[in-house]
């Protein structure tokens, strides 16, 4: 990356001088700031993907599954919605009903 300390690193130092005085240089702010931070998918890359094949097939699989699911559910919502009253289960068939019917 660059070597501009994050946000977080500038409010840590902020914090700490506020705390403690004129004891935090600009060295241990610079041992801060250029901490590694792992990010989600650097995690998924060295602790998932580059683990097994197995792994990363699962990490596949279960990926299409739980986003399939989502999708599905939130398509059928929006169908319901737009199509309100007009489907099959959401008939009042009780409206329906003849006196012959017996």
């Amino acid at each position: 990356g660059t070597d501009q300390p994050s946000y977080f690193a500038k409010s840590l130092f902020v914090y700490l001088r506020n705390m403690f005085g004129a004891r935090v240089t600009k060295q241990a702010f610079a041992k801060i700031s250029t901490r590694n931070v792992s990010t989600m998918p650097s995690f998924l890359y060295k602790n998932v993907w580059r683990k097994s094949n197995v792994m990363y097939i699962a990490y596949i699989a279960t990926g299409c599954l739980v986003l399939g699911s989502i999708y599905g559910s939130l398509m059928n919502t929006v169908w319901e919605s737009a199509n309100r009253g007009k489907l099959y289960h959401q008939i009042d068939w009780s409206k329906f009903k003849s006196e012959d019917d017996e």
